[in-house]
């Protein structure tokens, strides 16, 4: 292992939080980590878009790294909805932290410990802020997916309270990668480049919580390869963001996993519908189709 301590990237532009690189980034993943984040699951289906997940699994669950199951379920109450709550009354407020590494649920004898300790949002003229610590990251692996996750939320609090989106600090106290991956690391200094998505742009008179919802229909059929409740889904949905998000994932569940006649048409039909630039390129690179 090579490592530094202390170590704090910083991301001016949060909805640039995706990385390209070298064909094992796996968009499918990081947009159901999303998903699992804010909805709270465990595992919320991560491990049907990274089997490597299972290795981690308790009875089903994931001990430490289901980190939407510690924000919503695991301090005695919903901590993003507190969080949010603080961050109205009192846009100044510097008690909204979100706690992850919890010492009464941890399992330290375990093989896993969640590795991120807090998320720390902030309003500060204007814009939320976002300081995320973590105990260890491994920077060829995990950052990719954390950090984007963690920006994901920082989004998503910014649109429900109606504030601009602000800086996103990533506070690592063990920064480290494994010298068995070396040459994929180095090879990635060249390859790697960021990525974003299109920002979560709602009209006044939709909540969240609604967008939320029928996405969260809509990647349920997509998961039961039914493309007609996919499209009354999508024909539901209000934000780009979200109907893009749909789009990846019926052709990454069409491509990957249905063997249904017209599958593999549909899911590159899908693929070429998404807007984000991107996004798009991933997932074309993907099915194998042109952009």
């Amino acid at each position: 292992m090579r490592e530094e301590l202390g170590t704090t990237v910083v991301s001016e532009d949060p909805r640039e939080r995706y990385v390209l690189r070298d064909g094992s980034w796996n968009l499918a993943f990081q947009l159901q980590e999303h998903w699992a984040y804010w909805a709270g699951a465990n595992p919320g289906h991560v491990e049907r878009y990274n089997t490597q997940m299972k290795e981690w699994m308790v009875d089903g669950e994931l001990p430490g790294s289901a980190y939407g199951d510690r924000l919503r379920n695991t301090a005695g109450h919903d901590q993003i909805q507190r969080a949010l709550r603080q961050l109205d009354e009192n846009p100044e407020t510097r008690r909204a932290m979100m706690t992850v590494h919890q010492a009464d649920v941890e399992d330290y004898d375990g093989g896993d410990v969640a590795c991120t300790a807090y998320l720390h949002p902030f309003i500060r003229d204007g814009d939320l802020h976002m300081l995320a610590r973590l105990r260890s990251q491994d920077m060829y692996w995990g950052y990719t997916y954390d950090a984007a996750n963690n920006q994901f939320i920082q989004e998503v609090m910014a649109e429900v309270l109606g504030v601009g989106l602000g800086e996103y600090h990533h506070v690592m106290d063990s920064c480290h990668y494994y010298t068995d991956f070396e040459d994929d690391v180095v090879a990635s200094l060249e390859t790697a480049r960021p990525a974003r998505g299109v920002g979560i742009d709602l009209p006044e008179w939709r909540s969240w919580n609604d967008e939320f919802s029928d996405l969260s229909e809509g990647l349920k059929a997509a998961r039961d390869g039914d493309s007609e409740a996919v499209l009354a889904a999508k024909n539901d949905l209000e934000s780009t963001f979200c109907t893009d998000w749909l789009k990846v994932m019926t052709a990454y569940e069409m491509k990957r996993f249905q063997e249904v006649d017209g599958a593999g048409q549909m899911a590159e039909q899908f693929a070429t519908w998404v807007q984000a630039d991107d996004w798009r390129e991933w997932i074309c690179g993907y099915m194998g189709c042109e952009p």
